[in-house]
């Protein structure tokens, strides 16, 4: 949410403190699952990870929805509580089951789910600003905030044409591992 805010007001300093946040917060949930997937086996025939690999036209749907319904929590004065449990429901899976792949040794895998990871980031940034301006937060600098509002939707656009292409080119899915591909479906 913070970056989002950032974003609209057109504020550096808040976007500086925003990125550090989320960076820490990746970086740890990274570490602690990486090393929980090198102690444990992990299946990655098992569907609550493998879904954690593909992203579906479902997956950004539920990010832009995550996104909204976050900032709409906030700035209404609903729980907090409830704007973390939305944006979690977007991040962390992602987060965990790249660890637990990359730990594991199925570096394909982990970096599939960290595209789901960055697309959901994305997503949830998008609706984030939007949702902020149409509920009247007036930025600073309109520049600043038309420039990162720009970026995050080219970056969207990108990663939608990648889902996309990828769905109308195979059709289905596949992953990857040692024993072979794996269908997605």
């Amino acid at each position: 949410m913070a970056m989002a805010m950032a974003a609209t007001l057109g504020d550096r300093a808040l976007g500086r403190r925003a990125v550090s946040t989320l960076v820490v917060g990746i970086v740890a949930a990274l570490a602690f699952t990486f090393l929980l997937g090198t102690f444990i086996e992990v299946n990655p025939l098992v569907p609550e990870l493998r879904n954690r690999t593909i992203v579906h036209p479902a997956d950004i749907a539920l990010a832009l929805a995550c996104g909204a319904a976050g900032v709409l929590a906030f700035s209404q004065g609903a729980s907090l509580s409830l704007g973390g449990v939305m944006i979690a429901v977007a991040l962390v899976p992602p987060i965990a089951a790249a660890g637990l792949f990359l730990g594991s040794g199925e570096e394909m895998l982990g970096f599939r789910a960290l595209f789901l990871l960055a697309t959901n980031l994305v997503c949830i940034n998008v609706a984030g600003i939007i949702t902020f301006l149409v509920q009247g937060l007036p930025p600073r600098n309109w520049r600043i905030t038309s420039g990162a509002f720009l970026s995050w939707l080219a970056i969207l656009l990108l990663f939608v044409g990648l889902v996309g292409g990828r769905f109308a080119v195979d059709g289905n899915i596949t992953l990857f591992s040692e024993s072979g591909p794996l269908p997605a479906g």
